[in-house]
């Protein structure tokens, strides 16, 4: 099906082809909105539809009225500090066209801006001619707070309220709140570059610097420029607001307007690594203590003397006496009875090689500068045995004997802290962790069910933008009684969502980012130290609705004073050749004038290098105009060469061992690799003792893994965290989900890529090259 849909497209390319050879048929947005203009206004919602847009607010609003539910959400939505800033909000989005919004965590700006702009439309009369689109950096974000904010409006979504993510959408002609991904939005910029019919943009999380993100900060600067009638929010938790007001001022007539809210985050106890191994030494002393009293028939010992009356971590905060969150360093000598030594039970670091000592070199490149045995902090405040555990840790972690042994000492300390939260709180809320990847998960899953004790009494639940929506939905429900819900998490559960029952995060303070070197041009994506302002978002998981607790999994010292404010911009660290596609199906000319213009401009060898690696594929001519194939790979979602070979594969009719490749290189990220000698050898290794090889390329039972995979699961058959299959169950498992997908889009259907594809072939967007 997919093979004739491009070839339909070939046919009918004919000679609209011939004109594309002159240049750009896009066109750029002031010149679109110029066009608009002819027309004395923006495009309005037909009477037939304002006639059934009034007819449903009618028969809404009288079920609500007698509605208790839809009562008690609106007196929750009243609760919330960004009730009180309603009139500030709507006032100076009157008063500017750009308005800058930034509030703490728990302030409920996402779901409650949008809703003021709707409100205000119904109230006055004119919610036929609004048109809001929020635009979130994750489908997750993006489909839970289009739900919640159609349940605060006592409607289902898809009618008022709608969301369009990746190869799924809920609107309908009556849809005048759409949240939809950012990737959304630039596919939507693609087709109208105008936004002719769009009233209000909203761009939520600007603080993420995403490579979308800053493409549409960028995009719409250029925009808001040209459309004086266009109203643009920026939002964020954590944010440099001066830094986007100068951005947006410097184009944009007229000042840019800026809010901020404050939240009402409950109180959230935070604590650090060392906190939680003075934790666990207090609690084995004291357990050896009444180990050894239970003996001898004395009763067991309590008091200060320990200096650790209750197993908690909140009473370890009132046990101290230097500080809000350390104890004296007199109680922690006492505790660890003046010596260095930890119980076995406490043990959280791997052994050490002292012949093999790290150097400034390494503290430099594991741990951002940090070196333990420097930290006074540490020393002032905590035990000796505790302070001599963390120098092992940040030893184990600043030069690792190897890769995995670095993984598992991270996934260590996850699950200690998981654990010694299962055993000791009293609050039986969930516990959400922050892991870096697909592997960290695994690894914390495997050592988290190894202990039969805590496992039994857990339930597991795993959020990966790679899974299906539908699973990472079930990451909301409950427990139920007698279990602790457990949600292994990369930072898709970083801003933006709720978990109503969440009373502890614990967070490994690692994050998945990608890099690029441009020279040689090769991407490498790995876990980094994340930022600070990564670290308070995730505290701020735990005080969404309820008093919580937060456990960073690296020393305070090294929290405050050596991590970066922000992650760096993920456009100076990626690949541009997607994000140059984009700028040429926008009609821009220059591509390196555009992205000269984004808040902080790439290197300009990594767009040299991005635009000759489109010119090699066909995707841009000598002049850097757009080919027929690069308008249809800037249309459709994913990997620049990776959807190149999905187009030629479905010419050649090869479309599904190349699904298969694709699928697995996007899940697996390794596959599709030129071998070096290390991996050469680690293969010959392998083979030799019998045990198979990682990638698809190898031994027939691999092939024989994959075909069952590869098989669609029966009605209502899941699949667990572990998979039952360990890390490579679980890629092998997103692999197939993705290739399903990805059939499904090019094979047909009514999404909005595969819509967007036959557009582009009835202009005769896609000739087959006479070099094929």
């Amino acid at each position: 099906a997919a093979q004739g849909l491009l070839l339909q497209g070939s046919a009918t390319a004919g000679g609209a082809s011939s004109s594309s050879s002159h240049g750009d048929t896009g066109i750029t947005a002031e010149a679109a909105w110029q066009k608009n203009k002819q027309q004395q206004r923006r495009p309005r919602m037909g009477r037939q539809a304002a006639q059934q847009l009034q007819q449903h607010l009618d028969e809404t609003a009288a079920k609500n009225a007698a509605s208790p539910s839809y009562a008690r959400l609106h007196a929750k939505r009243n609760a919330l500090p960004a009730a009180a800033a309603r009139e500030e909000c709507l006032r100076l989005l009157q008063q500017h066209q750009v308005l800058v919004v930034t509030g703490e965590t728990g302030c409920g700006k996402s779901t409650q801006v949008p809703q003021f702009i709707l409100e205000q439309a119904q109230q006055q009369g004119r919610l036929q001619d609004a048109n809001i689109v929020v635009a979130q950096p994750r489908r997750l974000i993006t489909t839970s707070l289009s739900r919640r904010v159609a349940e605060e409006r006592g409607e289902a979504v898809g009618n008022v309220v709608g969301y369009s993510i990746h190869a799924d959408r809920r609107l309908s002609r009556l849809t005048r709140l759409t949240f939809c991904t950012t990737g959304i939005l630039i596919r939507r910029l693609q087709v109208d570059p105008a936004l002719s019919s769009v009233s209000h943009v909203i761009i939520d999380e600007v603080h993420e610097r995403g490579l979308e993100v800053d493409f549409l900060l960028t995009a719409m600067r250029e925009l808001a420029a040209a459309r004086p009638d266009l109203k643009l929010l920026l939002m964020s938790a954590t944010l440099n607001s001066s830094n986007i007001t100068d951005y947006f001022a410097a184009q944009v007539a007229g000042s840019v307007g800026c809010l901020h809210i404050p939240g009402r985050t409950f109180d959230v106890q935070q604590f650090f690594l060392e906190d939680l191994i003075e934790a666990r030494l207090r609690t084995a002393l004291a357990a050896e203590a009444a180990g050894a009293a239970a003996a001898d028939g004395r009763p067991p010992p309590s008091g200060s003397g320990y200096g650790f009356d209750a197993s908690s971590f909140a009473a370890y905060t009132g046990a101290s006496t230097a500080g809000e969150l350390a104890a004296s360093a007199a109680a922690g000598r006492v505790a660890a009875q003046g010596g260095v030594v930890m119980p076995h039970g406490a043990k959280l670091a791997g052994s050490t090689n002292p012949k093999f000592a790290p150097d400034r070199r390494n503290w430099d490149e594991r741990l951002k500068g940090y070196v333990a045995a420097e930290d006074s902090h540490l020393k002032e405040h905590y035990s000796p045995a505790t302070v001599a555990e963390v120098q092992r840790w940040a030893a184990c972690i600043a030069k690792p004997r190897t890769n995995d042994d670095l993984r598992k000492q991270h996934a260590a300390a996850a699950v200690a802290a998981i654990q010694f939260i299962c055993r000791h709180e009293t609050d039986p809320g969930s516990v959400l962790v922050f892991l870096p990847n697909w592997q960290a998960i695994a690894s914390v899953f495997e050592q988290l069910m190894a202990e039969e004790e805590v496992a039994s009494a857990l339930q597991v639940f795993v959020l990966h933008s790679l899974l299906p929506m539908q699973e990472q939905q079930e990451a909301f429900n409950h427990a139920p009684p007698g279990f602790r819900k457990v949600i292994l998490a990369t930072n898709i559960a970083e801003s933006s969502i709720t978990f109503d029952d969440v009373a502890a995060v614990v967070d490994s303070c690692r994050v998945n980012l990608a890099d690029f070197d441009a020279v040689n041009n090769l991407p490498t994506l790995g876990p980094q130290w994340a930022s600070q302002a990564s670290l308070w978002q995730r505290r701020g998981r735990a005080g969404r609705v309820r008093p919580g607790m937060c456990i960073h999994l690296i020393p305070r010292t090294m929290a405050e004073q050596h991590l970066e404010p922000f992650d760096p911009p993920e456009l100076r660290r990626m690949p541009l050749g997607d994000v140059c596609l984009l700028v040429k199906s926008l009609g821009f000319a220059d591509i390196g004038g555009f992205l000269g213009r984004v808040p902080d401009p790439p290197a300009a060898a990594a767009v040299a290098s991005a635009v000759a690696e489109l010119q090699a594929m066909w995707a841009l001519d000598e002049q850097q105009r757009l080919t027929p194939l690069g308008r249809l790979l800037a249309l459709l979602p994913g990997d620049v060469r990776l959807t190149r070979m999905v187009i030629f594969g479905a010419l050649l009719g090869v479309l599904d061992p190349v699904l298969t490749l694709a699928a697995a290189e996007t899940a697996q990220g390794d596959v599709l690799r030129m071998p070096n000698d290390t991996m050469v050898a680690e293969y010959e290794a392998r083979k030799a003792d019998g045990s198979s090889a990682d990638g698809l390329t190898d031994d027939y039972s691999q092939q024989q893994s994959w075909q069952t995979f590869g098989r669609r699961p029966e009605q209502g058959q899941g699949r667990a965290a572990g998979g039952g299959q360990g890390a490579q169950g679980q890629w092998l498992y997103t692999a197939r989900d993705m290739q399903w997908e990805r059939r499904a889009e090019l094979a047909g259907g009514d999404s909005s890529d595969h819509q967007a594809v036959l557009a582009a072939f009835k202009v005769g967007a896609w000739r087959v090259p006479h070099t094929l």
